[in-house]
């Protein structure tokens, strides 16, 4: 059963899309500030256009005007974690 600390992060979360200091809809200069270069990208795109970077098992996805739009994992017990898109 969740804690309680991580059911009043979740509801923060699910209304704000605020997971400090990452937010969805940040810029991906943004990102890099925080987290610096991602450990791996797209494939036949250069690390500044690629809409995926990936920093250990973590996938941060961007739009087209590079704000971040889809966090992604898949875990280990094949359950898949992906968080949407907020309206913003």
């Amino acid at each position: 059963m969740p804690s309680s600390e991580y059911e009043r992060w979740w509801d923060q979360f699910s209304r704000t899309g605020n997971i400090a200091p990452v937010t969805l809809g940040m810029a991906r200069q943004r990102l890099a500030e925080f987290f610096g270069s991602p450990d791996d990208h797209s494939a036949g795109v250069s690390v500044q256009r690629s809409p995926v970077w990936k920093y250990g098992s973590l996938e941060f996805h961007f739009d087209d005007d590079d704000s971040l739009n889809l966090i992604y994992m898949d875990t280990p017990d094949a359950v898949v974690v992906s968080l949407p898109r907020l309206a913003r």
